[in-house]
């Protein structure tokens, strides 16, 4: 509210709930998610392309050179999350709580999205508190099952974990990429934890994650 006259450029303002009329007395033009959705049909005309369509636009790091765009299409979205949800990847399905400690700009999180999606599973996730004690606390309180991420945020999830006695104990397997990961996490999280540790390999041109 306190910022309102200082974005001239907003036309509208949507509150995200039932209307209060609390909110409109300080934001009187405000607009109610809810009463939006009422007042428009429930039909939807989907619409019908090829399946080579383009759906996304990753930038690479320099994998192999400098830096370039990768295009993905409809078609390897879905494939890679299939490939994503298999028993020797990741073996997701509605009963998992997924969380991916990954950036949605680094390959499209890994593809979690679309295989979260796929599966109908929980997808947890961790916003900008990437330290450990943050991600103990979350797996812990969301009951996750699935994590994926880099070995220095594993290394850190883990010493975490020893020093507050957290056994992390939903955790089922994990799926560690980005970097060659140390054997000694692996078996930490085998052997201390209970926990599958799956080491994955991919680059940002061949549609995210191979194992």
């Amino acid at each position: 509210m306190a910022i309102k006259e200082h974005i001239k450029g907003v036309e509208h303002f949507i509150c995200l709930s039932d209307r209060d009329d609390s909110i409109v007395e300080k934001l009187p033009n405000v607009l109610f998610f809810d009463e939006l959705l009422a007042e428009n049909s429930t039909d939807f005309d989907w619409p019908q392309f090829d399946e080579a369509t383009a759906s996304s636009l990753c930038y690479t790091s320099g994998t192999t050179g400098n830096p370039k765009g990768i295009l993905y299409t409809h078609r390897s979205s879905v494939l890679h999350a299939m490939a994503l949800c298999m028993p020797d990847v990741s073996a997701l399905s509605a009963q998992d709580v997924l969380l991916p400690v990954v950036p949605m700009f680094h390959v499209n999180a890994w593809g979690t999205p679309y295989a979260a999606a796929l599966t109908g599973c929980s997808l947890i996730l961790p916003g900008p508190n990437l330290d450990g004690d943050s991600l103990v606390s979350l797996i812990d309180d969301c009951h996750v099952t699935v994590a994926l991420g880099v070995p220095t945020i594993w290394q850190s999830l883990l010493t975490a974990a020893k020093a507050r006695g957290s056994k992390l104990d939903s955790m089922t397997r994990t799926i560690v990429g980005g970097a060659a990961c140390p054997p000694s996490v692996i078996k930490t999280f085998r052997e201390d934890f209970n926990c599958d540790a799956v080491h994955g390999w991919g680059m940002t041109e061949t549609s995210h994650l191979e194992r």
